[in-house]
C-alpha cells in the first residue's frame, strides 16, 4: 500500500461502494445502484429531534442490532486505554479507514465483514462530531471525553448540530446504542487494558487523513483572501463534499491552516 494510492482512495467516495458480506454497500443509500441491489429497507424515524420523520435505513440497523455487542467489543479493542477525546477520535477513524485499507489491498471485489461493516457506519458520524471539537480549540484533544458530558450529552450535541441526519437518510442508530458507544470511547483505563488494536497501514492511513485535511485548511484559509485554487485534492474534496470529514471542517467558519495541528498530536 503507497500513501498514494490510500489517499487517492480516502479523498474518494469509493470505500461508500464496498460491499459486505451481507451485500450491502458501506454507504448504503450513498451508492444508489447497490443500495437497491441489496434491498430497500426504509421507513421513517421515530426517534425524536432533528432526525424524527425522515427516511430512517431499517435493514441496516438490522444488521448493526445483529452484531452490536460484537461492534462495542471491535470499538474498544481498536480504542484501547485511553479515554482523551484524541483517543476517542483516532478509535473512530481505525474503524472508518479500515474498509480503505483492505479495498487498497484487495481491490474491488474484498467484501467486509458484518462487525467491521457495522463498525465503519457507528464510527462514521462520531468521527465528524469528534473532528469538529478537535478542532474547535487548542489542546482539547488531551481532555478526557467524559468532560464534554456524558452519552446523552453526546446525543444532544449530535442532533442539535445535524450530525444525524445525512444528505439522504437519518441516522437509524438509537440514542441508548449512542450512548452505549460512548461509554466504551469514554472508559478510564483499568488494569487489564490493553493498546489498542493497531494495522500498521490503518495508523498510516490517519495520518493521510491528517495530511489531507491540512490541504484542506490551508485552501479554506487562503479562500478568505483569493480565488480557489482549482485542480487540487483540497478544491475537488470541498466540491464533492466527501470524505464525510470533510463536513466537520467546514462546519465552522475562520479555519486556519494551522489549526490541523489540532488533530494531528491531539
Amino acid at each position: 500500500m503507497s500513501g498514494d494510492s490510500v489517499g487517492a482512495l480516502i479523498s474518494s467516495d469509493a470505500v461508500l461502494h464496498l460491499l459486505d458480506v451481507d451485500g450491502r454497500p458501506l454507504g448504503e443509500a450513498a451508492s444508489p445502484a447497490l443500495y437497491a441491489a441489496a434491498g430497500i429497507d426504509e421507513t421513517a424515524c421515530p426517534f425524536s429531534g432533528a432526525r424524527h420523520g425522515l427516511p430512517m435505513n431499517r435493514a441496516a440497523l438490522r444488521q448493526l442490532r445483529s452484531v452490536w455487542s460484537e461492534v462495542l467489543d471491535d470499538l474498544a479493542a481498536l480504542h484501547g486505554p485511553d479515554p482523551t477525546l484524541y483517543g476517542a477520535w483516532r478509535a473512530c477513524f481505525r474503524a472508518t479507514l479500515r474498509p480503505v485499507v483492505q479495498l487498497d489491498r484487495e481491490g474491488a471485489d474484498a467484501r467486509v465483514s458484518r462487525v467491521e461493516a457495522a463498525a465503519y457506519k457507528t464510527a462514521l458520524d462520531f468521527s465528524q462530531v469528534l473532528t469538529f471539537l478537535l478542532l474547535s480549540d487548542d489542546g482539547l484533544g488531551a481532555r478526557p471525553l467524559r468532560s464534554f458530558g456524558d452519552g446523552l450529552d453526546l446525543v444532544e450535541q449530535l442532533d442539535q448540530g445535524g450530525w444525524l441526519v445525512g444528505q439522504v437518510q437519518a441516522c437509524a442508530g438509537p440514542a441508548s446504542s449512542i450512548a452505549e458507544l460512548f461509554e466504551v470511547l469514554a472508559a478510564e483505563p483499568g488494569p487489564d487494558d490493553v493498546e489498542p488494536t493497531r494495522d500498521p497501514a490503518v495508523e498510516h492511513a490517519i495520518e493521510v487523513v491528517i495530511r489531507l485535511a491540512g490541504s484542506v485548511l490551508e485552501e479554506l484559509e487562503h479562500r478568505r483572501t483569493g480565488p480557489p485554487r482549482e485542480g487540487t485534492d483540497a478544491s475537488r474534496m470541498l466540491a464533492e463534499g466527501r470524505p464525510s470529514w470533510i463536513r466537520a471542517i467546514t462546519a465552522a467558519p475562520g479555519r486556519r491552516a494551522a489549526d490541523v495541528s489540532r488533530i494531528s498530536a491531539g
